[in-house]
């Protein structure tokens, strides 16, 4: 049996998180002992915790949990306790946590963070990162900071090999320790709560998006996409799905809907716990990220046979086929109101994207992949 530890330093729904939280739930109990700390998983305003579905068979560590766990009341205090305190960069209650272990592989999940718990403090035979973007294009990636502990990690797991690919040219220290797992779904799961009821207006398309509210998200530009194809007298409804977090982005979000008078059809619905519904009913799913690695919400919609319009992000791009699996389109919202009109309009293509999709699936391909990593250290002893 193999001994696993993934650290992450929140787990709220998000890609990676969902994408962690579906491997962990593919992981054999009998095969895999599963550690999981969780470093600062404080209260966010408009957030959905995804530690209620861990399976049993995961142990977590909380540290936040652990360290602050007192009345509801205090929640604010212990906030601003814990920032003050610094315990998001020393959680000792953690270190304490894997002082007496010893992992087969210890993952760090997340490139917003780094990766000093599992090089400083754990001890594995393999210790690995899981990188959810494409670093070249990533505005906010502190490679100095990120990389200072690169001698201590074995690998480095992207969930797409364009995302790798352009990782490297950028970070030639990355050569020869990258490797490529493309996230999970589940499938079963997915379906099962598509079926869920939601109130749903037959009048007009819909078009959904599932993001949470960040710059590289570009919802400025969507809002803008709306307007031209509003100009041009096509009205559609346009659900956004994701947290609010961000609250100064949101509050400009908000102020240039109406002033595009755009509040009645651009509605924000905030976090939500199941959005497959919103995306079963969608007459396409939009994914317009100014990079990604690997969306997740494609693989979703795939999953569930609706069609998806995304810009050319390395995941995009290695996960739709234009015109035949989904449409690809520029980062300019001239390109995207174009293709987004043609794929509402068009029926004869949203029905031949979704008969090219029935029966999409990563599971298996992912899991593979996952485990013919974990094979990695006893090939290269032999």
């Amino acid at each position: 049996m193999k001994k696993l530890l993934f650290v992450i330093s929140q787990f709220y729904k998000g890609g990676a998180e969902t994408a962690l939280l579906n491997l962990l739930s593919c992981l054999p109990s009998e095969d895999f002992a599963v550690d999981l700390i969780i470093l600062n998983q404080y209260p966010v305003k408009d957030a959905v915790s995804l530690v209620p579905e861990i399976p049993e068979s995961v142990h977590v560590f909380d540290q936040w949990r652990e360290t602050y766990h007192v009345p509801v009341l205090n929640t604010l205090r212990r906030k601003i306790r814990f920032l003050l305190q610094g315990d998001l960069q020393h959680p000792w209650k953690a270190i304490q946590y894997v002082k007496d272990k010893e992992y087969d592989w210890a993952f760090h999940v997340g490139e917003w963070i780094t990766p000093e718990f599992c090089a400083k403090y754990v001890k594995a035979a393999n210790k690995a990162v899981w990188i959810h973007t494409d670093l070249s294009k990533s505005t906010n990636f502190d490679s100095d900071y990120f990389f200072k502990y690169d001698n201590e990690i074995k690998y480095y797991i992207f969930v797409s090999y364009n995302a790798l690919n352009n990782s490297v040219k950028r970070y030639p220290q990355l050569r020869g320790k990258s490797y490529c797992i493309h996230n999970i779904v589940d499938d079963k799961a997915i379906k099962s709560m598509s079926e869920a009821y939601i109130p749903v207006d037959e009048s007009l398309p819909l078009v959904v998006t599932c993001a949470n509210i960040r710059p590289e998200k570009n919802h400025m530009r969507q809002i803008e996409v709306m307007s031209i194809l509003r100009e041009k007298g096509i009205r559609f409804k346009w659900l956004n799905l994701g947290s609010t977090a961000d609250t100064v982005l949101y509050r400009r979000l908000n102020e240039e809907v109406e002033k595009r008078n755009l509040s009645e059809d651009f509605v924000f619905l905030g976090a939500v716990e199941n959005p497959y519904p919103y995306m079963k009913h969608a007459t396409a799913v939009a994914v317009l990220s100014d990079y990604e690695a690997w969306s997740l919400v494609i693989t979703e919609a795939k999953v569930l046979g609706v069609p998806v319009i995304a810009t050319k992000t390395a995941g995009a791009l290695e996960q739709l086929e234009h015109n035949v699996t989904g449409i690809l389109c520029d980062f300019d919202a001239e390109d995207i109101a174009m293709k987004m009109e043609s794929l509402m309009q068009d029926n004869k293509l949203r029905n031949k994207i979704r008969n090219n999709i029935v029966g999409y699936s990563t599971k298996i391909e992912a899991l593979v992949s996952f485990k013919r990593l974990l094979e990695l250290e006893s090939l290269e002893m032999k």
